[in-house]
């Protein structure tokens, strides 16, 4: 039996603050998560080999006040 494939989320945000909050709660419901601060090092982490899906399918919310 195959176990279920991981969910990723990469939680971007130059709010140190509110990406911590976000990763918490993302983390909570069981996804792994990782976090970016700035462009750079969210496209560092999109590219890692850890990162790096066999297929995308990106799934896309933008928040802001």
């Amino acid at each position: 039996m195959s176990k279920d494939p991981i969910i990723r989320v990469l939680v971007v945000d130059d709010e140190i603050d509110h990406a911590d909050a976000l990763s918490e709660v993302v983390a909570r419901i069981g996804y792994a998560v990782k976090q970016a601060h700035n462009l750079v090092d969210a496209k560092r982490y999109f590219t890692e080999t850890w990162w790096m899906p066999n297929a995308i399918s990106p799934k896309v919310t933008m928040i802001w006040s």
